[in-house]
């Protein structure tokens, strides 16, 4: 079966489908690497891709923070009396 041309140059150089990890160290799972001689469970969290994903977005979370704390004392809350 054939494919035309502007299918495969999509599938080619089209955007990428994103890449999340399921993958997840839970609180067992460091208890026993602590277990373990020579294991470091600290690299282990800092090498995951879970959180290279989540520190990968923090900057854009810290930045509508702050346009949400801007945009919160902007509101006026009155006294009740009006």
């Amino acid at each position: 079966e054939k494919m035309e041309p502007s299918v495969s140059k999509g599938i080619l150089y089209g955007d990428p489908d994103p890449l999340n990890s399921s993958y997840r160290i839970r609180y067992n799972m460091l208890l026993n690497m602590m277990r373990v001689e020579d294991v470091d469970p600290e690299y282990l969290i800092r090498a995951s891709f879970h959180q290279y994903q989540q520190e990968s977005e923090a900057p854009a979370l810290e930045l509508k923070s702050k346009e949400l704390e801007m945009e919160a004392e902007k509101v006026k809350v009155g006294d009740g009396g009006e």
